[in-house]
């Protein structure tokens, strides 16, 4: 039976009764509701990286189509770059049981976006499964907070900059208007005595 739009996908099941392929479905539909509310993903991952099963709201959030991420590995659905240091998490969650969180970016079918990854290995079988939430918001309220900071920063450095500029610029304009001042006085002496000497000339006097 296909996964409706939005549910889960699942590695096959054995043959089972209808009352349990009920329940199964009920369980899969409330898991996706749960996690339509709060933008998450559920995935698990056994030991080699390789996914058992998917549920996300939509596929928006995922790398590629729900019903195509069963039964491949991170490095098939991500890229080797993005993967391996999944991957490398995986192992070590599935061999210790350790709960690990982390966070990444990553473009998926809706662009790209932020996520925060708890993982943790909840049964017998050495796979380990991840909740995922869509961080994107938060990420981007702290890059402007972080831009707004450098900004004020920035804007603190200049004006220390230009207090330390403006104090010798200071001194210098006061002793330039201080020298204009005493020539303009040495000027009119000199005119006055210039004035004196060609009277005396004019009048004939020594």
């Amino acid at each position: 039976m296909g996964d409706p739009p939005g549910g889960g996908a699942r590695a096959a099941r054995p043959q089972i009764d209808d009352a349990c392929q009920r329940r199964l479905d009920a369980a899969d539909e409330r898991l996706r509701v749960v996690l339509g509310q709060m933008d998450g993903i559920l995935m698990e991952v056994d030991g080699a990286g390789r996914c058992l099963a998917v549920w996300a709201r939509s596929d928006d959030l995922l790398a590629a189509p729900q019903a195509s991420m069963v039964g491949r590995t991170l490095q098939e659905i991500l890229g080797e770059a993005t993967a391996n240091p999944m991957v490398e998490r995986v192992r070590r969650v599935a061999e210790t049981g350790v709960f690990d969180r982390f966070e990444y970016a990553l473009e998926v079918l809706g662009g790209r976006r932020w996520f925060c990854s708890e993982t943790v290995s909840i049964n017998e079988h050495k796979a380990v499964t991840f909740l995922i939430r869509d961080i994107t918001l938060q990420k981007t309220l702290e890059l402007r907070l972080l831009q707004a900071d450098r900004l004020a920063a920035l804007g603190t450095l200049a004006a220390s900059v230009a207090h330390e500029v403006s104090n010798p610029l200071s001194y210098i304009s006061t002793n330039l208007n201080f020298a204009l001042n005493a020539l303009a006085e040495m000027s009119k002496e000199l005119s006055k005595e210039m004035s004196k000497e060609l009277s005396k000339e004019l009048r004939g006097e020594p």
